[in-house]
């Protein structure tokens, strides 16, 4: 059974994002030691989420991967000092494809104008 996103992106898209995310972009974070939060968007392959949310919890606990959810940032005397909110939409295919629709779409529009 194919990953939400691979069947609509295609596996080697898939495959990719998850690479640069795991191999190039973790480890860089990992090196920093910055407390860093990461909210998925319009061109991120939902499929790609739990497994780097694995891999940022065992290898960089100070990397923080959000998906629709709230998460209360600390300041540095551990006091709340305000929520994060990840909130964004992550949809099946990535921006490409949503270009391509929103320009079909306006231009259908266009064309019902009088």
């Amino acid at each position: 059974m194919q990953e939400l996103g691979a069947e609509v992106e295609g596996d080697a898209v898939l495959a990719g994002q998850g690479h640069w995310l795991r191999s190039v972009l973790l480890p860089i974070l990992q090196r920093s030691r910055v407390p860093s939060y990461l909210i998925f968007g319009n061109s991120d392959c939902r499929a790609n989420l739990a497994p780097l949310r694995q891999d940022a919890a065992a290898a960089a606990p100070h990397v923080h991967i959000l998906w629709n959810e709230a998460m209360p940032v600390a300041a540095a005397d551990g006091q709340p000092a305000f929520t994060l909110l990840g909130f964004s939409l992550v949809p099946p295919s990535n921006h490409r494809l949503k270009v391509g629709a929103a320009a079909a779409a306006a231009a259908f529009g266009a064309a019902l104008q009088p």
